[in-house]
């Protein structure tokens, strides 16, 4: 390497001039702060907001505490429910006027939502005489309502100041002896008795017009009840008696049709009654049963309940008949016709003696028992 090689790599750098420096911040300034500025601004946004409001809302059921935000809370209030025991608390607003009704620390201040004392004012916020929202069961409302109502109504009349004692105008009242009306005592009149007076006169008025009014409502019920029972046992024993006859008669004409049928032929006939005892025996139970449900009838009903006896005692006729043997033919025949005129004429008297009640209950049974259409 030559000489004049090595002064070409051989050369010292220069010094560095000012002028060819980076301009500082102040002159490159785009606008954004430094990281603490923003650390303290946003203190600073944090310090000026509103603090959050909750308010610990103690359920009156089961005495969990809930906390709410009071910014969402309405004017007028509104209804949560409860996360322990799932029951709907209702928060009302309520002026300090009725603080008095209300125990403390059951109720919260509407500013802060911090519980209230006895103070007039409330430690956390220093507010004086604040609003206060109070949690509560509207059934518990309810029944204390209605017990105030009946309590204030049962004192009002408790304190009724009247007297029974007789005044006579123009004249004393004490005859003894001696006694002189100057030296009677004077008795000032607030002039209160005579309304007081005539206020419990109309309550009792009310009261007797109310029992009286009780009274007929139960006795026109028991009337009413009483009569449609009687017209229904009524139409049951007529339509059991009924078919008990009409079973009999008809076992009396099959008989009175093959002894005809055997003496039109010259055979010998020797008369036999066959029927269904089970079914006679049971039949007659249910008439005994019937009548004595009948015994003693509505004074409405007596008559009828006799035109109903007389039915019965040819139902007894034809019973007696059936379980004895006819002598002779003619006699079965007039058995049979005397059964059947007897029934039809008490049917009638039955019929038109009827109170109006028991014709339309008569109406009912002939669309409900088959037997009961031709009576």
């Amino acid at each position: 390497m030559t000489q004049d090689d090595k002064s070409i790599f051989d050369f010292e750098m220069p010094e560095a001039d000012d002028s060819l420096k980076l301009k500082d911040d102040a002159e490159l300034d785009f606008g954004q702060p430094e990281p603490n500025d923003l650390i303290n601004l946003d203190n600073e946004i944090a310090d000026q907001s509103e603090p959050l409001r909750v308010m610990e809302c103690v359920c009156p059921k089961c005495a969990e505490k809930t906390e709410v935000d009071l910014a969402l809370m309405p004017e007028n209030g509104f209804v949560t429910t409860c996360p322990s025991c799932k029951k709907q608390i209702h928060i009302m607003r309520e002026s300090c006027a009725c603080r008095a009704k209300r125990r403390s620390f059951e109720i919260n201040c509407a500013e802060c939502g911090k519980p209230l004392d006895q103070q007039p004012h409330c430690h956390s916020c220093g507010k004086i005489f604040p609003d206060y929202f109070v949690a509560f069961n509207p059934e518990d409302a309810r029944r204390k309502t209605r017990k105030e109502f009946f309590y204030n109504k049962w004192v009002a009349v408790r304190d009724l100041n009247i007297s029974f004692v007789p005044t006579f105008k123009g004249r004393s009242h004490d005859s003894t002896h001696g006694y002189s009306p100057a030296h009677a005592p004077v008795h000032t009149s607030t002039g209160t008795s005579r309304p007081l007076s005539r206020r419990l006169s109309v309550l009792a008025t009310l009261i007797v017009v109310t029992f009286a009014l009780i009274g007929a409502g139960a006795f026109a019920y028991n009337y009413h009840k009483s009569g449609q029972s009687y017209a229904e046992n009524y139409f049951k024993t007529l339509y059991c008696i009924k078919t008990g006859v009409d079973s009999n008669v008809k076992t009396f004409t099959l008989l009175k049709t093959e002894w005809e049928s055997a003496s039109a032929g010259g055979r010998s006939f020797s008369p036999r009654i066959s029927y269904d005892e089970a079914k006679s025996i049971k039949l007659r139970g249910e008439i005994d049963k019937y009548m004595q449900k009948l015994s003693n009838p509505p004074k409405r009903f007596s008559q009828a309940n006799e035109n109903l006896n007389k039915i019965h005692n040819i139902y007894l006729d034809s019973e007696v008949l059936i379980q004895s043997k006819p002598v002779s033919l003619q006699e079965l025949s007039n058995s049979i016709d005397n059964l059947n005129k007897k029934m039809k004429t008490a049917s009638q008297d039955l019929k038109s003696n009827l109170p109006e009640s028991l014709k339309q209950e008569l109406e009912q049974t002939k669309l409900k028992y088959r037997g009961m259409q031709d009576f």
